[in-house]
């Protein structure tokens, strides 16, 4: 067979994937005056988990109705919250320190989202961001897990960042990744089917991995990767700096093989940054460089 007949063939064989249209671009107006740094969507879809860019609490938006309600006023408790996978439950690690010893406390909390009743799973001077495990909260505490293991091994989780390095539950097993070799990494966030993992590396970009971290394929240099719901998209922002404050963002979707990019939003819009994707509907949710929320509509169209 000859050459070129063998790349036609693996290119019509290889997996078709809609490319996507913007369709809508909406600013939301949410109730309290306040500037947004991060925003999360539930399970759902239904509702979005909103932080400033201080990351000093945690508030609830309900996209239908407009309704926001305040989760937590925590110092800290926007950065790397986790919400459980049937959304009923949502942890968040904050922190107090203490002005006589100039000594630093954390905890891991615990909100049951139906009634507001909070549980302290776990505290110590270093904690580490909370995940969800089936229903389970795990973290790590000076060193130490603060749950037990997962019962029957099958739960699978994206821990957070340790030591630079990504923290993964799968089977029941514990491991610290670096899939593109010693470097910093952020930003790890687990695809809709829990096969693979996306990150950023600070000096190689984003990439997609398999959970032990394998198989690594690097997408570029853009930051904050999101999952869209169809599992081969990721949307990311693609930013620019001046060497201290940034100058302009984007929004961009690139497919998990790192073989297509589609420009979502202009650096000349809305600045868009820190996507989430909707688990339920062509819907992405980000903030401005000015901290206003928006939702961004899109279809997939067949190439």
């Amino acid at each position: 067979m000859g050459r070129f007949m063998l790349v036609l063939l693996c290119v019509l064989s290889a997996p078709l994937h809609a490319q996507l249209r913007v369709t809508a671009v909406d600013r939301v107006v949410v109730a309290e005056d306040r500037a947004w740094g991060g925003v999360r969507f539930s399970p759902d879809g239904a509702r979005l988990y909103l932080t400033p860019p201080d990351y000093r609490g945690i508030w609830e938006h309900t996209v239908e109705t407009g309704a926001l309600r305040p989760i937590t006023t925590d110092q800290g408790s926007g950065f790397g919250f986790a919400l459980s996978d049937d959304g009923r439950r949502l942890a968040y690690r904050r922190t107090t320190y203490d002005e006589k010893s100039r000594g630093r406390r954390q905890e891991i909390i615990a909100v049951d989202l139906s009634t507001g009743a909070t549980e302290t799973i776990g505290a110590g001077r270093n904690v580490g961001t909370p995940a969800f495990a089936g229903a389970m909260v795990i973290a790590r505490a000076d060193e130490r897990d603060l749950a037990a293991p997962v019962p029957n091994g099958a739960a699978t989780a994206v821990l957070g960042i340790e030591q630079m390095k990504i923290a993964v539950m799968s089977g029941g097993v514990r491991r610290l990744l670096e899939p593109l070799g010693e470097g910093r990494y952020v930003w790890p966030v687990l695809s809709p089917d829990k096969s693979s993992l996306a990150a950023y590396e600070l000096v190689q970009g984003a990439f997609v991995c398999g959970l032990d971290g394998s198989a690594a394929v690097l997408l570029g240099p853009y930051r904050a990767p999101a999952w869209a719901r169809d599992g081969y998209w990721l949307v990311c922002m693609d930013d620019r700096d001046d060497g201290h404050q940034f100058v302009g963002s984007r929004l961009v979707a690139v497919g998990r093989d790192g073989g297509r990019s589609v420009e979502l939003t202009g650096t000349g819009t809305i600045n868009a940054m820190y996507p989430a994707c909707s688990p339920v509907e062509n819907l992405i949710a980000c903030v401005s460089m000015t901290g206003e929320l928006y939702l961004i509509r899109y279809e997939a169209e067949a190439r």
